[in-house]
C-alpha cells in the first residue's frame, strides 16, 4: 500500500469540500483575531491580598470574568511586580519632586530599558521610556536596587 502526503503551502489549508481524490484544492487560512477582550479566556487575576488567584470552577472553566483577569498565572504573577515597580518608581520620583517632561526634547533623562532581551541604561530626551530619572546617579541606584525586580517583568519594559 502506498501513501501520498500532501503538505498545504504556508498560509493555506485543504479546501475539504472543494477537493476530491483527483484533484487538491487549496484555501486560505482565514485567521480570526480577537476584538474585544471578552473574546480571550482570562483564569487568572490579583487579588485584593496581593495574591494571583485562579478563577477556574470545578467544571473547568472561569466562573466570572472582569477586565482585570489575565490569561496565565505566570502573567498574572509578572504584572504584580510591575504594579510593584512602577510604585517604587513613583516613590523615587516623590522623593525627589520629579517627573519626566517628555515634550522638552533637550532635557536628558537617564533611562533604563530592554535592548535585545537585556537590561540597559540610556540616555533620552523625548523617547517615553517607562524607567526614567533625572540624572545617572539615580538611575544607577535605582537599578542596582531592583535589578532583579526589573528582570522578572522585562517584558513590559
Amino acid at each position: 500500500m502506498q501513501s501520498l502526503k500532501i503538505t498545504p503551502p504556508e498560509g493555506f489549508e485543504i479546501d475539504k469540500e472543494k477537493s476530491s481524490f483527483e484533484e487538491i484544492v487549496f484555501k486560505p487560512i482565514l485567521l480570526k483575531f480577537p476584538t474585544s477582550i471578552k473574546e480571550i479566556e482570562r483564569r487568572f487575576y490579583i487579588s485584593g491580598f496581593g495574591k494571583v488567584e485562579d478563577h477556574t470552577g470545578t467544571t473547568g472553566t472561569s466562573r466570572f470574568m472582569t477586565d482585570n483577569h489575565v490569561s496565565t498565572k505566570e502573567r498574572a504573577e509578572k504584572l504584580l511586580k510591575f504594579i510593584q515597580l512602577l510604585e517604587l518608581r513613583d516613590a523615587w520620583w516623590k522623593v525627589l519632586n520629579w517627573k519626566p517632561d517628555w515634550t522638552d526634547g533637550n532635557l536628558t533623562k537617564h533611562c533604563i530599558q530592554i535592548v535585545k532581551n537585556k537590561i540597559d541604561r540610556v540616555a533620552y530626551g523625548h523617547t517615553n521610556i517607562i524607567l526614567a530619572f533625572p540624572n545617572i546617579k539615580i538611575c544607577d541606584d535605582f537599578l542596582d536596587t531592583f535589578k532583579d525586580l526589573i528582570e522578572e517583568c522585562k517584558e513590559f519594559l
